[in-house]
């Protein structure tokens, strides 16, 4: 039997794990990354399907992964069954734990949107009294999310509100394109934005186990 030898055991292959995975392995760092989902497969294990055509109209059934707000009638299997993988929290600080078994995790359920955590979030309890401050702000940060947006060619301008923090510049899947802020997009597009969004979501309604 052969034995092979790993540097680092990544377990997880969701943002954190694949970003490791990839800076580790670029460095020439041997790795092992273990995941508890499979590849998912669309064709084999979606399909076409309209929300009229579904018992709940692509809502998420009553009582069913309440505190996942992600979860929908469009993709309800493809999260962790609580009843069969159940956590446990102290009541007096509840924790809402959203878990995947897929390779990719929860990355596969970003919605093309990678916004940057703003000093709202970080420091919370400074703006709202809630929680605790964060030891780091944006500013700390601002340098890794650079690196990393231009990893996955996150594109945006700064043309939000500060709570929605967004890419600094413009990247190469942008060239050539308009510039234009974004509110004025989501107007002229919102229409058929709206049509083509229907589509993507009857062709992953997935099938019921």
């Amino acid at each position: 039997m052969t034995v092979t030898n790993f540097d680092v055991l990544i377990i997880g292959s969701g943002h954190s794990g694949g970003m490791a995975a990839k800076i580790l392995t670029e460095k020439g760092i041997r790795c092992l990354m273990l995941n508890a989902g499979p590849v998912a497969d669309v064709a084999r294990d979606a399909q076409r399907k309209p929300a009229y055509d579904l018992p709940y109209r692509g809502f998420k059934p009553p009582g069913r992964l309440e505190h996942v707000f992600q979860a929908n009638e469009f993709n309800a299997n493809v999260w962790v069954d609580e009843e069969e993988v159940p956590y446990t929290f102290d009541p007096a600080n509840p924790y809402n734990w959203v878990r995947v078994r897929l390779f990719g995790g929860r990355s596969l359920f970003w919605s093309r949107q990678s916004f940057r955590l703003s000093d709202y979030e970080f420091k919370g309890k400074s703006h709202d009294g809630f929680g605790e401050d964060w030891p780091i702000g944006l500013a700390d940060l601002s340098p890794y999310y650079s690196r990393v947006e231009e990893i996955f060619q996150v594109a945006g301008a700064q043309d939000g509100p500060r709570r929605c923090q967004m890419a600094t510049s413009f990247l190469s899947t942008m060239r050539g394109r308009s510039r234009c802020s974004g509110s004025s997009r989501l107007r002229r597009r919102t229409t058929c934005r709206s049509a083509s969004n229907a589509g993507r979501k009857a062709a992953m309604a997935w099938r019921a186990r």
